[in-house]
């Protein structure tokens, strides 16, 4: 429904879950992607953008735990950061590094809506983007 209502709409539409969302969640819970999600992705228009806020799982439980209203295990989170990076439309993903400030994540959010197409960030955030990605995945490493 929400994507029928969005092709009436003349101005941005955010959708805060996707049917990606549904494809990563089942590869979490061993199922196959099944007929009716990618019949629906192969159906309905595509996006002109997929943004990924990506965040260590680790973070992403500290914020789950401070807001008390969900209940998620570092496992959870962990297989539904890898079960998003093995869908085969991963690669078109626009990235953000959700693990920086609110003003940081809003700066990058912007220039990514404001880049034609989803393309390169402006070189500062791209840059800012791969060193906190590089510095989180060493700190992950056992």
């Amino acid at each position: 429904m929400s994507h029928a209502r969005a092709r009436s709409f003349s101005g941005l539409v955010v959708m805060d879950r996707h049917l990606y969302c549904q494809l990563a969640l089942r590869s979490v819970r061993g199922l196959p992607p099944g007929r009716l999600v990618p019949w629906l992705l192969r159906r309905l228009p595509a996006p002109d953008m997929v943004i990924h806020f990506d965040v260590a799982p680790e973070q992403a439980l500290e914020r789950i735990l401070l807001r008390g209203t969900d209940t998620e295990t570092l496992e959870e989170l962990t297989a539904l950061s890898k079960g998003y990076r093995t869908l085969p439309e991963f690669g078109r993903f626009v990235p953000i590094d959700a693990g920086g400030s609110q003003d940081e994540v809003l700066a990058a959010l912007t220039a990514a809506i404001n880049t034609p197409a989803g393309g390169p960030l402006p070189e500062d955030l791209a840059a800012e983007r791969d060193d906190r990605s590089a510095a989180r995945e060493a700190a992950s490493r056992p």
